[in-house]
């Protein structure tokens, strides 16, 4: 029997990260995004993209998508509201949460990494 010492960090083992590349239409607006399926004791898909900066208002056509899918291994709940504008995710268990920081990890730097670009080209168009 192998047993860890207290305060050991734990082993997470690497996940199988499949991506895609697809263009969403919401509200009328094309929008760039990548998908990524992140593969551990469950399945989680991840799937993000934004054609923003646009300018500041709504109105300029600025939209940022953000979709997780867990699959039926998941321990994951939802509560969702339009009205109070909330969402609550909950997702039960370790290598839940682990998928959980990947998939937002992964979303954030991909966010940033799209403003960047569509910036560059937005300057690009205007000079």
């Amino acid at each position: 029997m192998c047993s860890m010492p207290l305060g050991a960090p734990r082993i997470r083992y690497p996940l199988f990260m499949h991506q895609t590349y697809s263009v969403l239409t919401v509200h009328d607006k094309q929008i760039a995004a990548v998908t990524r399926e992140l593969v551990s004791a469950n399945t989680l898909r991840v799937t993000v993209g934004t054609n923003c900066p646009k300018g500041r208002e709504a109105e300029q056509g600025g939209r940022t998508v953000l979709v997780l899918e867990a699959d039926t291994g998941a321990d994951l709940t939802f509560e969702a509201s339009e009205r109070s504008k909330k969402v609550s995710l909950v997702f039960d268990g370790d290598t839940e949460c682990d998928s959980l920081i990947d998939a937002l990890e992964f979303a954030a730097a991909t966010l940033r990494t799209m403003q960047h670009a569509n910036r560059a080209a937005r300057r690009a168009a205007t000079s």
